[in-house]
């Protein structure tokens, strides 16, 4: 019993990882600053383990990513993302990318991490999925100025 259980936790997140593509139902979880980037999670992906939270996310960029992210150009980025509750820190493993018409443009293997800290757009799916807030936020989050 102990080793089934062992193999779906193995294969259970690498299963959820690959369906980026085929996701259809988003639920929104933040908007930055003048709705220039949204964020949303896909509730059906979402796997638990201990301290650790799996699922994909999805943030639009209703003007072109280039406002956000200087130098790019695309509508949204689907990302496989492990938060790391105890921690506070998110992985990215996988990240998929769709032009402003929502064609898929290509993949791209992230591997990497950041600190989640309160302020930034992904603070609010943090704190949700984490279980450290009991609902979703009602508008953007308040961010921090830059200085």
């Amino acid at each position: 019993m102990k080793v089934l259980i062992l193999a779906l936790l193995i294969v259970a997140p690498a299963f959820g990882q690959s369906d980026g593509k085929k996701i259809e139902k988003w639920t929104p979880i933040a908007w930055g600053k003048d709705d220039l980037r949204v964020m949303h999670f896909a509730p059906e992906t979402i796997r638990r383990n201990e301290d650790k939270v799996s699922g994909w996310t999805r943030f639009d960029f209703p003007n072109g990513s280039a406002v956000a992210l200087p130098g790019t150009d695309f509508g949204s980025i689907r990302l496989f993302l492990v938060f790391d509750c105890a921690h506070n820190r998110a992985y990215s493993y996988e990240a998929l990318l769709y032009d402003r018409n929502g064609k898929f443009l290509k993949k791209h293997n992230d591997n990497s991490s950041i600190e989640e800290k309160p302020g930034t757009l992904s603070w609010a799916a943090f704190e949700y999925l984490c279980e450290r807030r009991t609902s979703f936020p009602t508008g953007p989050p308040v961010l921090k100025p830059k200085t």
